[in-house]
């Protein structure tokens, strides 16, 4: 049973790790997450590596546009 539980933990945490920064500070997006099952910078970062497999979500800015778009996205 213990051996189960450390399994688990770890399969969580390697989650997160490879998932980059994609946790959101408040819970006012839960919405997104409960209907979706991935958190909306989760689905932004999934939709980004379309075309830039290595994209990971930063830091956004507090002000709009949050993102600003590095590479060639429109060649993809």
């Amino acid at each position: 049973m213990l051996a189960h539980g450390i399994l688990f933990f770890v399969a969580s945490v390697a989650g997160v790790v490879r998932a980059g920064n994609t946790t959101c500070k408040t819970n006012s997006l839960d919405w997104f997450t409960a209907s979706v099952g991935e958190t909306p910078c989760r689905t932004y970062e999934r939709l980004r590596q379309i075309c830039s497999a290595d994209y990971q979500v930063g830091n956004f800015n507090p002000t709009t546009p949050g993102d600003t778009c590095g590479g060639q996205p429109g060649k993809c």
